[in-house]
């Protein structure tokens, strides 16, 4: 990979992005989702991470369900009457209740924290979710 030291820029971008390895997925998944145009919207997600429930664990909406439900009703994960329960029946309602998305890196959703855009300025009518 060629970098352009010169560019102060470039140099200036390089030095805001302080992810740690475990970061990593979740800020691929909110990056996925986010639909980010340019590198300063990129800049912010660094910044906002916290605003995102990432679950590296769980690869389809049938296993958030699952796990909400265990969660809530305090239910271990070996119980025989979980056999009875169709999670994938709730794929898509959860998904729009819960504004969910589905990535290679895990299941993210946009919590109710406010993102702080120290980088950009939203425009009229925009907003990251």
């Amino acid at each position: 990979m060629v970098t352009n030291t010169t560019d102060p820029d470039l140099s200036n971008n390089q030095a805001r992005i302080r992810l740690t390895w475990n970061e990593l997925p979740k800020f691929k998944a909110a990056l996925e989702t986010a639909c980010c145009a340019d590198i300063d919207q990129a800049l912010n997600l660094t910044q906002n991470l916290d605003c995102y429930d990432f679950y590296l664990e769980l690869s389809s909406v049938e296993d958030y369900a699952m796990q909400k439900f265990l969660d809530r009703y305090q239910i271990p994960k070996d119980a025989p009457e979980l056999k009875l329960i169709h999670f994938s029946r709730l794929d898509f309602k959860l998904m729009q209740e819960t504004n969910l998305y589905t990535t290679a890196y895990g299941i993210i959703r946009r919590n109710d924290r406010e993102m702080e855009l120290e980088y950009t300025q939203p425009e009229a009518g925009q907003r990251m979710v």
